[in-house]
């Protein structure tokens, strides 16, 4: 083969891939090589040297033959002359990315200790992944140009890996390998729940749900319990604390935590099927989310916040601008005009709301009369009651309870 051709050949092939191209004559040749992206271990160097001298003995004469070396490398060869020994050879290259399990077998197979691990690992990382078929392609389109014959042998796949037999040394990098895999999953795990709690705290429903359908995947099968359903209810039951926690620092008040928890608290107990709790799931998530976006005080500043907090423990009690504004330490002027301007209604407005919001629990959850329940959200005057409420939610508390 001439210089000049084989020159030519060299080009096409690091134009289209990026490991070595190499160039074989005679018994004892002067190997011209393009790039260097393999021979960076000698173990590596003699597998190649071992394995190509087994595959001379049987490729065939203008043949294309994959060799798979005992490490996993591949290597396209074509034989352009039995007799003078003349070949071309592309690779290193792999056809599936470096995993630990190769590693494992080579270690294995081989013999070596666990400390050439990380070396070998190193030099795996930097040989290209091509598929087998890709160039094996290359490698015909450069016979055709070199040989020009119109019948070429099939092309043949010599796999001289060994077979698996675990050594004392492979074993134990084996159990390396599956507890480091098991603490980045750990590890995982945990980032991708930060993600939700995260998102949570912001009220962010998208964010959420996103984050928990990766998180799905890395504690699906995780048991606990050997009772599936008690299984499930035990991972419900820390997620609604964890979103309690996250809805907290995202600025919700305690009277609606503790509201939104101790429901969400008996309905998983209740519940007596897997269907039934794995529906929960998705459920409770989007609940704390709502809960943060629709009752977050963190968007208030300091003294409308406690103020806020103030009404919401109290509204049983009597309540007024001057008593509310003592308890924040400011004037009454002052805390008017703040209110206002952060929450968009008056300090007034704001209470009565909150306590007609408060009735319509009761009046969803019990049999009290009308008179109590008004008594019971501060509003000791029925008519006023029956007024206000009529005001904000249409119609009597009567009408309301009768629609039920």
């Amino acid at each position: 083969m001439k210089m000049k051709q084989l020159n030519l050949m060299k080009q096409l092939v690091t134009r289209c891939i990026t490991t070595n191209f190499m160039y074989f004559l005679g018994k004892h040749p002067g190997v011209i090589q393009y790039h260097n992206v393999f021979f960076q271990s000698d173990y590596l160097m003699d597998d190649f040297a071992e394995c190509f001298e087994k595959y001379k003995a049987v490729g065939e004469e203008y043949g294309i033959t994959t060799i798979v070396t005992s490490y996993g490398t591949n290597f396209c060869s074509i034989c352009l002359s039995k007799e003078k020994q003349e070949y071309l050879v592309i690779g290193p290259f792999l056809d599936c990315a470096v995993s630990d399990s190769l590693l494992n077998d080579v270690i294995n197979n081989h013999g070596l200790t666990i400390e050439y691990a990380v070396k070998l690992k190193k030099c795996f990382n930097s040989i290209p992944i091509y598929d087998i078929s890709h160039i094996s392609g290359i490698c015909e389109v450069i016979r055709d140009e070199i040989v020009k014959k119109e019948e070429y042998p099939e092309n043949t796949l010599l796999d001289y890996r060994r077979g698996s037999v675990e050594t004392e040394d492979g074993i134990a990098f084996r159990m390396e390998m599956e507890k480091s895999i098991a603490y980045q999953s750990i590890e995982k795990r945990y980032e991708i729940e930060g993600k939700i709690l995260e998102a949570v705290e912001e009220g962010n429903l998208q964010k959420a749900q996103q984050a928990y359908q990766e998180f799905e995947g890395y504690v699906k099968g995780m048991v606990r319990c050997k009772d599936p359903i008690r299984n499930i209810k035990n991972l419900l039951i820390v997620a609604n604390t964890l979103y309690r926690k996250a809805a907290q620092a995202g600025g919700v008040h305690p009277v609606y935590l503790d509201e939104i928890s101790a429901k969400w608290s008996m309905k998983i107990e209740q519940a007596n099927s897997e269907e039934a709790l794995l529906t929960m799931k998705p459920q409770l998530l989007r609940a704390y989310c709502l809960l943060v976006r629709n009752h977050s005080l963190a968007q208030y500043s300091p003294i409308v916040k406690k103020a806020i907090m103030y009404i919401l423990l109290n509204l049983g009690t009597s309540l007024s601008v001057s008593e509310v504004a003592k308890e924040v330490n400011v004037c009454p002027d002052y805390l008017t005009r703040l209110f206002k301007k952060e929450v968009g209604e008056s300090v007034i407005t704001f209470i009565n709301k909150k306590r007609i919001e408060a009735s319509i629990k009761l009046l969803n959850t019990t049999t009290l009369p009308i008179q109590v329940i008004g008594d019971m959200v501060g509003i000791t005057d029925t008519s006023y009651y029956n007024k206000l409420f009529k005001k904000q939610i249409g119609m009597s508390p009567k009408q309301y309870r009768d629609s039920l």
